[in-house]
């Protein structure tokens, strides 16, 4: 009897690790790829998960409470929603608190994530803390609005041409990518501005344009200073390449507007709590953890819709999954593996529709891609729209430019 007592315990236990792991392996693959048609859906009940998953994927402003992992599997999968948002708002001894009140439940047994407990295998108490002594981010700002002219922007050899970089007072270069999950700092770069890495915290960074991979070391610059504004605890992973502005970056500033001349960053007092000059809201797309995020708005592709991803780091117009041409090779950049497109490609006319624009373009078709959506709009978007990411007042769109020949007097009026 007693053995029997014990073998249904262990059976209860493991059929609750594998509902937990079978309900935050679905939740993730909704919270990167969310149907917004269901998130909008009024007659939804509206649960602590749904409401969870509506505020990353819709960027709105809803307040949540997460309960007792023991209550359900979806419990489990909001906690680890909420790990992931404190780490993307930079509030660093939330996400230890968060993050060890799971690592002690799973060690004593009182949970099971399945796959996922391995997320909790990876720091000790000392990294732990070293993590927790992270700053929080700080924005400083003088002016209500502040303006970042993009740098000298003329391609190098086998360069793309045309993508916005951003120099500091130092003189390095930073592109502005919203394609990038996270920020990127170059090695050198870091060595220059005195960035301080933590100990035994790496990642595995990947990239939409190629299959390589590269292990990036997690750091803190204490001050960057870009144009007007100086930024305060700035974290980043340090590798090879180019230095780059990711959208974990772009969130924590606030209120911004990507422009195709510059970057406006609102000090968060001063920003506008709402627009009603939005061609077309903008998305996000993000796996639970919130490391690997994205931006995405719909649009029409030769009269289909789909969703496409904003990635300002890339040139052109529109690139799209396609067989490619054999025989045509294309890089977008010499300087790192990482950041390389290897794949083949062939440019093709189509017809595109986007915030009640519909123009003829030339889309590039590439093979191999790894795009984690059916396109992807890049840099030459901005001809026709600015990019506002609102992440103080939950409001990201796109703004058709009222004149395309000048963005700068627009973005103002937006005011």
């Amino acid at each position: 009897m007693h053995y029997k007592w014990m073998l249904l315990v262990l059976s209860c236990w493991l059929s609750g690790a594998f509902s937990s792991e079978t309900a935050i392996n679905k939740v993730n693959a909704l919270t990167l790829q969310p149907d917004i048609r269901t998130l909008k859906n009024p007659s939804i009940e509206r649960s602590n998960l749904i409401k969870a998953r509506s505020q990353r994927a819709l960027i709105e402003n809803t307040h949540y409470t997460c309960t007792s992992p023991a209550e359900s599997s979806d419990s489990a999968a909001c906690l680890l929603i909420e790990l992931g948002d404190a780490a993307a708002q930079q509030d660093m001894g939330t996400w230890v608190k968060r993050y060890s009140r799971l690592q002690q439940d799973i060690t004593a047994q009182r949970l099971s994530l399945g796959q996922w407990d391995d997320y909790f295998k990876l720091y000790d108490q000392a990294t732990l803390d070293e993590i927790g002594n992270i700053q929080r981010f700080k924005l400083v700002a003088d002016k209500p609005l502040n303006f970042l002219a993009y740098g000298d922007n003329a391609p190098q050899l086998f360069e793309d041409p045309l993508r916005p970089y951003l120099t500091d007072s130092l003189g390095n270069k930073w592109l502005v990518d919203t394609g990038a999950s996270q920020t990127l700092i170059n090695a050198d770069v870091a060595k220059a501005l005195g960035a301080r890495a933590v100990a035994h915290v790496s990642a595995t960074l990947t990239s939409f344009h190629s299959d390589a991979e590269e292990q990036g070391r997690l750091a803190v610059i204490d001050s960057l200073t870009l144009g007007e504004i100086s930024i305060e605890a700035v974290t980043g992973y340090i590798y090879s390449g180019e230095s780059v502005i990711g959208l974990d970056l772009l969130k924590k500033l606030g209120s911004v507007a990507i422009t195709k001349n510059g970057v406006y960053v609102w000090r968060a007092q001063d920003a506008p709590t709402k627009r009603e000059d939005c061609s077309v809201d903008v998305y996000l797309g993000s796996n639970i953890l919130n490391t690997n995020q994205y931006l995405f708005t719909g649009i029409t592709l030769d009269n289909k819709k789909l969703y496409s991803i904003l990635d300002t780091g890339v040139s052109g117009y529109l690139r799209k999954r396609g067989q490619g041409a054999p025989g045509v090779k294309h890089l977008d950049t010499g300087k790192d593996m990482l950041n390389s497109s290897m794949g083949y490609f062939a440019s093709t006319p189509a017809l595109i529709g986007i915030g009640g624009i519909s123009k003829n373009i030339v889309a590039m078709e590439v093979a191999e891609a790894r795009y984690p959506a059916a396109a992807i709009l890049g840099f030459d978007l901005l001809n026709d729209f600015d990019l506002f990411i609102d992440f103080n007042h939950k409001n990201s769109c796109l703004v058709k430019h009222s004149d395309p020949s000048s963005t700068l007097s627009d973005v103002r009026s937006h005011l």
